[in-house]
């Protein structure tokens, strides 16, 4: 097991919240990249440089409501479909338009 261990002690001027924010964002990512390395689990939302790039959850096992249909999550990427499940497809799919 790799155990990573960073200690970043950075102090800001009182009152610079847009600093702290940022070294708190830092600070979370760090533990999240940590967590990844020890657990092999992404948990993040986000990846990236500067984060700005959405994490893309993946189906690994359908699910199936009491009628035989496909539950399905908007935001999700499917194999049969070999897409993302967007909100139209979602919309054309319960018939709503």
């Amino acid at each position: 097991m790799l155990r990573v261990g960073l200690n970043i002690n950075v102090t800001c001027r009182k009152g610079d919240k847009k600093a702290l924010a940022k070294m708190s964002s830092i600070q979370g990512y760090i533990r999240q990249l940590q967590y990844y390395l020890e657990n092999g689990d992404y948990i993040a939302m986000f990846f990236g440089e500067d984060e700005d790039k959405p994490v893309v959850q993946h189906c690994l096992a359908m699910a199936y409501d009491e009628d035989g249909y496909v539950k399905r999550t908007i935001g999700v990427a499917y194999a049969d479909t070999g897409c993302i499940w967007t909100i139209e497809m979602d919309d054309e799919q319960r018939g709503r338009f």
